[in-house]
């Protein structure tokens, strides 16, 4: 899997182009392409998976050609298997398409993605991270910190 990561855009950029793009390249819905591009226009980044190293080359020379900016981030992959009830899994292929994602599987990536990078960031406050440290310092056992700093971040 490999990630284009786009995060500016060049004058006479072709926002309709790079909506097509999206939309045969990355299998991104209308309403999704249409997102993607308004955020690349505010200066946020945009980060697509395409399947292929070859597909991610093609995909980013045609953004490039539009006065997009970007480049190519390679990702390795591992194989994870997890159990879900029947349910979240019908939600998932629902509601994959309607955010433009080509099944259940890339939005199964985007939303970890997002709750890792929330977390990380719960990380990096200082207090939060010395105060983690001295509990298991003292012996606190690892449950007890992360329903601890679980229930701080929902107060």
């Amino acid at each position: 899997m490999q990630k284009v990561i786009l995060y500016d855009w060049e004058p006479g950029f072709n926002k309709a182009g790079l909506n097509k793009l999206l939309r045969a390249e990355a299998n991104y819905s209308l309403s999704a392409a249409i997102e993607a591009v308004g955020k690349l226009l505010e200066k946020e980044t945009l980060e697509i998976e395409i399947a292929s190293s070859d597909s991610a080359k093609a995909f980013l020379t045609e953004a490039l050609n539009l006065g997009a900016v970007g480049k190519i981030e390679s990702t390795t992959t591992t194989t994870v298997t997890l159990n879900m009830p029947d349910t979240i899994l019908n939600d998932l292929k629902r509601v994959a398409p309607v955010f433009g994602f080509s099944n259940y599987q890339p939005l199964i990536q985007h939303y970890v993605d997002i709750g890792l990078r929330v977390d990380l960031e719960r990380l990096k406050v200082p207090t939060m991270q010395s105060l983690i440290n001295n509990l298991k310092r003292h012996g606190v056992d690892d449950t007890i910190i992360a329903q601890a700093v679980t229930e701080s971040y929902h107060q």
